[in-house]
């Protein structure tokens, strides 16, 4: 364990005043992630009402890739409110850190933070692996035609 005293940082008043401002901006960013969370998570469950035209014009499979491609919406938007919410719980935690002067506070909202970035970090190597995956895959199914 470290002696907590040694490994201390003192934040400045420019310091505090871009926590609070990043803190506002973390907000606005975490709303509006929620709510394009629930804009992607009712286009998923209206998929079929969407593209119910493309599934009737494709036969009967098509209400197989409407079915699939709701469920892709809905997934998405269920795995963008985690980063949101880590992002409005640093924020609020900030806030809060800076009114009550509560170091306690500060380390929840930088763990926060940390989790946010950890996530995001994640969900993008993922979504990266998956499109050098389909980028191969057309490559190759482009060449067999």
């Amino acid at each position: 364990m470290t002696d907590p005293i040694e490994n201390q940082v003192s934040l400045t008043n420019e310091s505090l005043t871009y926590l609070r401002e990043s803190s506002g901006w973390g907000t606005f960013l975490a709303v509006a992630g929620f709510v394009y969370s629930a804009m992607m998570i009712c286009m998923g469950f209206f998929a079929g009402a969407i593209y119910g035209g493309m599934a009737t014009a494709q036969g009967p499979m098509g209400g197989m890739v409407t079915t699939i491609v709701g469920g892709i919406y809905v997934g998405i938007g269920i795995l963008f409110i985690i980063p949101s919410l880590y992002l409005f719980r640093f924020s609020l935690e900030v806030k809060n850190s800076l009114t009550r002067k509560s170091t306690q506070a500060m380390t929840s909202a930088l763990e926060n933070l940390k989790s946010m970035f950890k996530f995001t970090g994640i969900f993008t190597a993922i979504a990266l692996g998956l499109l050098v995956i389909s980028i191969g895959a057309a490559i190759v199914g482009s060449m067999m035609m």
